[in-house]
């Protein structure tokens, strides 16, 4: 996979995973029925915060700064469609899954258009050393 369809699958898991309510709020089917660009800028952080865990992202060789890459992907959520921002927190998976795939590409195409990200592996630590059979470790009587 290249960075940038790590980019791309890491951007639509935790887009999946935000909490609701927030998305409703960006939908505009919350308590205000409107759509609330606080709400695009939570999504925003919360989506950085999980991209900065496995990439590196800097512009000309120099690391951008977290608020620059929020305020971008908020400004980007935020000219989403109407529609498309109801769509997903729509009730139908193939909507709801349109939708993400519409706002993930949106996204991607903006950050790669103005950073470069490198999609860092993170060590692999093994389990470590096994405890069987290990003095003092069981099950408790």
């Amino acid at each position: 996979m290249t960075d940038h369809a790590k980019l791309s699958s890491f951007v639509a898991i935790h887009l999946a995973v935000i909490d609701q309510s927030t998305k409703r709020r960006f939908a505009g089917t919350g308590v205000s029925r409107r759509r609330e660009q606080d709400s695009a800028r939570s999504i925003a952080e919360e989506l950085v915060r999980h991209i900065r865990i496995n990439h590196r992202i800097e512009r000309a060789g120099t690391e951008v700064d977290d608020a620059e890459v929020v305020a971008l992907v908020a400004a980007e959520l935020w000219k989403l469609p109407n529609a498309v921002a109801k769509d997903l927190v729509a009730i139908d998976a193939n909507r709801k899954e349109v939708a993400r795939t519409a706002i993930v590409n949106a996204l991607v195409e903006a950050l790669t258009r103005s950073c470069e990200f490198t999609f860092l592996q993170p060590e692999y630590r093994g389990m470590g050393p096994s405890i069987y059979k290990a003095p003092n470790v069981g099950p408790r009587r």
